[in-house]
């Protein structure tokens, strides 16, 4: 999401085609995430405006699950745990490598 906010390349189109072929789901901790990075010094020149209109679009156009526990998966990076479970609790499915979306 990050590089589709501050890029214009492969990762926009991705989650664009994302968003209008698949149920994307999403949850408060990862918005709040995103949020909080996109705070960073680094990312100062989006302002604040584009990163509201984004989050918006993301908003709007994904179901947002409420995820209690977090299940303990990602031993190298256990904020991955979030993605595994709120896809979970989205009862995410996954996209094969022939979708023609990769």
């Amino acid at each position: 999401m990050i590089s589709a906010l501050v890029g214009h390349g492969k990762p926009r189109r991705l989650l664009t085609e994302l968003l209008e072929r698949h149920q994307v789901v999403s949850s408060p901790q990862m918005l709040a995430e995103f949020v909080e990075v996109m705070s960073r010094e680094k990312f100062a020149e989006v302002g604040r405006s584009r990163l509201a209109s984004f989050l918006s679009i993301i908003v709007c156009r994904t179901p947002i699950v409420s995820v209690k526990h977090t299940r303990r998966v990602v031993a190298q990076d256990p904020e991955d745990d979030m993605v595994l479970s709120t896809a979970l609790k989205g009862n995410a499915s996954t996209l094969s490598p022939e979708s023609s979306i990769f």
